[in-house]
């Protein structure tokens, strides 16, 4: 593996990441937002 292979790789993996973090994120706040309207 080239070392150019393994920044695009870091890249993708930082992006996956980041990417599952917002969904989590939004999810929470998704709930927390359903929770707050149903009081």
């Amino acid at each position: 593996m080239n070392g150019e292979t393994q920044e695009w790789g870091k890249k993708v993996v930082a992006t996956t990441a980041n990417t599952r973090l917002v969904m989590v994120t939004s999810w929470r706040d998704g709930v927390c937002l359903l929770v707050i309207i149903n009081k």
